[in-house]
């Protein structure tokens, strides 16, 4: 069963990119290419346990879905899919792991152009959260990014949350410039 799902899933990856770039003589075809690739997600999820294969075919299939939504300008099912990418590589080991805040960071980018900011600065701070485990710098330019979004739109009374947590992080981390910075802003 888990061979037969994951070859069936590839065929359908493989329809879902043909139908997204379209060819010599067809223009793309994206409402095919997104049926294909959900498709596609339902063969790979399928796969119990999951094995590598099947969750390197989720991914790629989650990012091409989420190019095509964003091509269909359906910004909220592309954030879902970077999302759902974080998720699994937050269950992945070492430094693979790792990857998580980057999909975070892309699913804010989806929330953002959907005008979903709280959406948005929760990615960030998420992905602010995992990183300062290992990174404290790349930590506080999460927290700038989740503030920023908030500033952006002139949501001063929701950013509070997000201030909040940069300081409380910059002030374990005793980064007292910082805390001074994100006081000030």
């Amino acid at each position: 069963h888990e061979m037969t799902a994951i070859a069936e899933g590839q065929k359908l990856l493989l329809k879902g990119i043909k139908a997204s770039k379209g060819g010599i003589f067809s223009k793309a075809k994206p409402d095919a290419a997104r049926q294909f690739l959900e498709e596609a997600h339902k063969k790979f999820r399928s796969v119990r346990p999951p094995t590598n294969e099947s969750t390197q075919l989720l991914v790629e299939t989650l990012n091409k879905l989420a190019e095509v939504n964003y091509t269909l300008n359906s910004m909220l099912g592309a954030a879902k899919n970077m999302e759902e990418c974080a998720r699994i590589f937050l269950k992945r080991e070492g430094d693979e792991s790792k990857d998580a805040p980057r999909f975070y960071e892309r699913a804010s980018i989806y929330y953002r152009l959907n005008k979903q900011y709280e959406n948005a600065a929760k990615q960030l701070k998420i992905a602010a959260e995992l990183v300062g485990e290992y990174d404290v710098d790349e930590a506080i330019k999460y927290y700038s990014k989740s503030c920023e979004v908030e500033e952006d739109e002139d949501r001063v009374m929701q950013c509070h949350d997000f201030f909040n947590a940069a300081v409380d992080y910059c002030v374990r981390q005793k980064r007292w410039t910082d805390v001074f910075n994100f006081i000030n802003r």
